[in-house]
């Protein structure tokens, strides 16, 4: 059975039969003999075999690190190079970059699409036009049409009065201005003479006239009733008309002022804003509590106040009741 001695002297001389080895230049990686060619001397040496197993054992484990041994495993788990990797991630992130540029721009045009008040398509032809105020109803309304139609009927009555005063044409004015008219062409009348012309012809035309205006006046009556109805109507709707006012204005009373007052003033507590630099809203604030302190003092004196008067006629009170007992 050789030993180990044996192995070194036989290691010794092959050594010195095989030709000197080189120096390893820096970079360069020496050269571990196959598993093959240890396996006859190993077989000589049970420490040797120890070696040779343990040494197969964390090749095994490496292999299963690392994913070499299988090359069906290297070219199914493949690692790109360093450089490619670099190049990807640089890709990536340009990427990554020109998405958040073009998701800003959009949130942007979306926010400025927001803020710009819209205007309808036909506004420049409505510009200069006064817009009606808040809450002003912009298409007639029942109150309204009744009102148009109640002055309308106002107008047609009043030019009916203007026709019916038109058929009078025996007016004596309007006949004193035609006989006048006419006897200013005849220069050589005297005063006499145009007088008793004019009560000639006024004589002789009312007496011409006068079955004219009884065959007129009938239907000037009958028209004067119509027309009265016509005004009594419109009457009762201006007495509505006047008792809706009166009664919105009562309604529309200081109540109703004091209401909106107090609206106001709770809104614009609710919505008001402190405007100023920290010290004078620090000097604002202690004037507010200095305000707040002297209204509880105030308060408070007040409350004692009111109970030495509750004490003063409490005491007044059983002074009376003690007198009344001693006298009876």
């Amino acid at each position: 059975m050789a030993t180990w001695q044996d192995l070194q002297r036989k290691q010794a001389r092959s050594a010195a039969a095989a030709p000197a080895a080189s120096p390893l230049s820096p970079g360069a990686v020496a050269v571990v003999p196959p598993v093959a060619a240890v396996a006859p001397a190993a077989a000589s040496s049970p420490r040797l075999q120890a070696l040779m197993a343990e040494r197969q054992r964390l090749e095994g484990r490496m292999s299963s690190l690392v994913g070499g041994g299988d090359e069906r495993d290297a070219a199914r788990y493949s690692v790109a190079p360093a450089a490619q990797r670099r190049a990807e991630a640089q890709q990536w992130l340009a990427q990554r970059e020109a998405g958040r540029e073009a998701l800003s721009s959009r949130r942007l045009a979306q926010r400025s699409r927001r803020e710009e008040p819209a205007r309808p398509a036909s506004a420049p032809s409505r510009e200069g036009v006064a817009m009606p105020e808040p809450g002003t109803p912009t298409s007639p309304t029942a109150w309204s049409r009744l009102r148009d139609a109640r002055h309308g009927a106002q107008r047609a009555l009043r030019q009916v009065d203007e026709a019916l005063a038109s058929t009078d044409a025996l007016d004596g004015r309007k006949l004193d201005r035609a006989l006048d008219s006419a006897l200013d062409r005849q220069p050589g009348l005297s005063t006499e003479d145009r007088a008793r012309v004019k009560s000639q012809a006024r004589d002789a035309l009312s007496g011409a006239a006068a079955p004219l205006r009884g065959a007129l006046d009938e239907p000037k009556r009958k028209a004067q009733q119509v027309l009265g109805r016509a005004r009594d109507a419109l009457a009762a709707g201006e007495r509505i008309e006047r008792d809706w006012q009166s009664r919105r204005d009562a309604i529309g009373g200081p109540d109703l002022s004091r209401v909106a007052q107090s609206y106001e003033q709770r809104r614009h507590r609710l919505l008001d804003v402190a405007t100023g630099s920290v010290a004078q809203l620090a000097e604002r604030m202690d004037g507010l509590r200095q305000v707040l302190q002297q209204r509880r003092a105030d308060h408070k004196a007040q409350e004692r106040e009111d109970e030495a008067r509750r004490e003063r006629a409490l005491e007044r009170r059983q002074q009376r009741r003690q007198e009344e007992g001693s006298t009876v």
